[in-house]
């Protein structure tokens, strides 16, 4: 949370560990958890100089590989 680029690196870790382990529902939470605390803590007007911003993350190939999960954990199976 205190880095200059939080989410960039939540979604590096989430990425790596995800890459060894697979799908896993606690990580894919605590990353979620991770994302929204750090997007609550920039308050109303954020100014993300060389983190993700909201726009960002629809192209991040990262959000894409967390996203890809969420729709794993979501199916009916």
């Amino acid at each position: 949370m205190n880095e200059l680029t939080p989410i960039k690196n939540v979604l590096f870790h989430y990425n790596k560990e995800s890459h060894h382990r697979g799908f896993d529902s606690q990580l894919v939470s605590m990353t979620l958890e991770f994302i929204l605390k750090n997007l609550q803590a920039r308050g109303n007007t954020p100014r993300p100089y060389n983190d993700y911003s909201t726009r960002d993350l629809d192209i991040s190939w990262r959000m894409q590989t967390l996203a890809s999960h969420l729709k794993e954990a979501l199916k009916d199976e």
